[in-house]
């Protein structure tokens, strides 16, 4: 099992809806003048626990990943927050500041995908999230 912090470009998100997905919670994106833009994002690897990992993050209702301090964190429902890991120094002021060109340029995007391996074609899990100020 493995993850990575990565970026997408934003024309490849609004692609998303016509990929094979077992779970998704899919949000609209809106035209924007950048398609190039990088989108910030988690991927988890596990070819023999990724439906399981994905049937449970769908239960989570997972909102958005913030960085505080070296720790990267998904927020979910409400009130309910999950280290994720826990990053170095340089990595992450890197996720700290693609999120903040997303929130700038792609109105907060994010996102959250599981595969079985980085190389697979489709998706176990895939979410898109939103990071906006006033959450």
């Amino acid at each position: 099992d493995a993850w990575t912090f990565s970026s997408l470009p934003l024309a490849i998100m609004k692609e998303a809806d016509e990929w094979p997905i077992e779970f998704s919670g899919l949000l609209p994106i809106r035209a924007t003048e950048d398609e190039n833009v990088e989108i910030p994002g988690l991927r988890l690897f596990s070819k023999t626990r990724a439906l399981a990992i994905a049937g449970w993050l769908a239960g989570l209702e997972p909102v958005r990943l913030v960085i505080e301090d070296s720790q990267l964190l998904l927020e979910a429902g409400q009130e309910d927050r999950w280290l994720v890991t826990n990053l170095e120094a340089k990595s992450a002021e890197r996720a700290q500041l693609s999120m903040l060109t997303s929130r700038e340029k792609a109105n907060g995007l994010q996102f959250i995908a599981i595969q079985t391996t980085p190389e697979e074609q489709s998706f176990t899990g895939f979410w898109m999230l939103r990071d906006l100020p006033n959450q």
